[in-house]
């Protein structure tokens, strides 16, 4: 939905004409870009991120059960689930380029970050990383 929603977006602002009523054809050519062309870079990004969660889930599931280290366990936890935050928020924004531009996942994370870099940026990621992390360590913590 992310990158039909930009394609159709991204017609719109690019070449108004061809958005220009609710049945456009831009809504079905973002959609078939979406299902077929970029489908790879869709599930490419859902993959890193479903890995990512279900290592979280296995860590959560072991530090329940009592296997391990439990103060290990739980910092494996925390960091897991920093990483899955992180990889969530980077791969909105990388999923928008692979609908705008119609680049694969590897190159559209690397425009992203150019853009992030370009754009001054950093500072709003460094504050919503900085924000998950404070959380995180207030949950560890108390």
């Amino acid at each position: 939905l992310h990158v039909t929603v930009a394609g159709v977006v991204g017609t719109w602002w690019f070449a108004p004409q061809e958005a220009s009523h609710m049945w456009s054809q831009a809504i079905g050519d973002s959609f078939r870009r979406a299902t077929t062309y970029s489908f790879g870079s869709v599930c490419m990004a859902s993959l890193l991120v479903a890995l990512v969660r279900a290592l979280e889930a296995m860590v959560s599931r072991a530090r329940r059960h009592g296997r391990g280290n439990q103060m290990l366990m739980c910092i494996i936890e925390c960091l897991l689930s920093l990483i899955a935050s992180v990889a969530e928020y980077f791969t909105k924004w990388a999923i928008v380029y692979v609908g705008l531009f119609g680049y694969d996942y590897l190159t559209a994370g690397r425009k992203v970050m150019e853009l992030f870099r370009e754009r001054g940026w950093s500072a709003i990621i460094n504050d919503n990383l900085a924000a998950r992390v404070m959380a995180l360590g207030g949950v560890v913590i108390g």
